[in-house]
C-alpha cells in the first residue's frame, strides 16, 4: 500500500514539473502587459491654450508613463493655469480663477514608426478652482488674496496630436482637444465656463 501511494505521489509531483515546463500557445493567456510585449518610457512637456470663462488662458503640464509597443498608452497627467482668468461674482466682486487637475492618461497611437504620425490620448480624472480675491486684505504684504468659492471637478480631457518623430528620442506633437468639466459646485462659474476647445503643443522625451 505505500509503494502504491508513493508511486502516485512521484507520478502526481513528474506530472506538475512536466506540465509547468510545457506552454501551449494557444491556451496562453494574453495580456497587456507581459515580459513579451516592449515597454517604452516617456515624459511631455505640454501647452494647452484656449477659453476660460470666455477668456483667453493658458495652461502648463505634463504626462509620462509607459509605451506599450509603441502603440498604446499608459501614463498620468497634471496641467494648472497659469493665466489666472478673471471674473466677477454676484457682488462685483472680482475675482482671480486659480487651479488645476490631473488624472489617468489612456491613449493609441496610429503608425508610431512613421516620421508624422497620429496620436489619441485621454485624461481622465479630477481637479480643483479656487476663486480668490486679490485685494481682500488692505495691506502691504505680496499676499493679499483670500479665497471665496473653490470646488473639486471631475474632467474628462480627450485630444487628437499629429506627432514628428525629430529622432529616436525626441518628439513634437500639436494637436486639439476639448475640457469637459463635470460637477464644479462655484456659483460664479459654471462647468461650460471652464470647459472648452484646446489647441496643444507637446514636447516629449523617451525611448520611442
Amino acid at each position: 500500500m505505500k509503494k502504491t501511494i508513493l508511486l502516485i505521489l512521484s507520478v502526481v509531483v513528474v506530472s506538475m514539473a512536466s506540465a509547468q515546463n510545457y506552454v501551449d500557445d494557444k491556451d496562453e493567456v494574453k495580456s497587456l502587459i507581459n515580459k513579451d510585449n516592449e515597454l517604452s518610457p516617456f515624459i511631455s512637456l505640454d501647452f494647452k491654450t484656449g477659453n476660460t470663462v470666455d477668456q483667453l488662458s493658458l495652461l502648463v503640464g505634463a504626462h509620462g508613463g509607459i509605451l506599450v509597443n509603441k502603440n498604446v498608452i499608459l501614463g498620468v497627467g497634471t496641467y494648472g493655469w497659469v493665466t489666472d482668468p478673471k471674473v466677477t461674482n454676484a457682488s462685483q466682486v472680482d475675482l482671480e480663477l486659480n487651479g488645476g487637475y490631473a488624472g489617468l492618461l489612456l491613449g493609441y497611437k496610429l503608425f508610431p514608426k512613421e516620421i508624422i504620425h497620429l496620436n489619441f490620448p485621454v485624461l481622465i480624472g479630477g481637479g480643483q478652482i479656487r476663486l480668490d480675491d486679490t485685494d481682500f486684505f488692505q495691506s502691504g504684504s505680496n499676499d493679499n488674496s483670500y479665497t471665496l468659492e473653490q470646488s473639486g471637478f471631475f474632467i474628462v480631457d480627450p485630444c487628437a496630436q499629429i506627432e514628428m518623430n525629430i529622432s529616436h528620442n525626441f518628439r513634437v506633437a500639436v494637436g486639439a482637444g476639448y475640457r469637459f468639466v463635470i460637477g464644479s459646485g462655484v456659483d460664479t462659474v459654471t462647468d461650460e465656463d471652464l470647459s472648452d476647445l484646446y489647441g496643444m503643443l507637446s514636447i516629449q522625451l523617451g525611448r520611442f
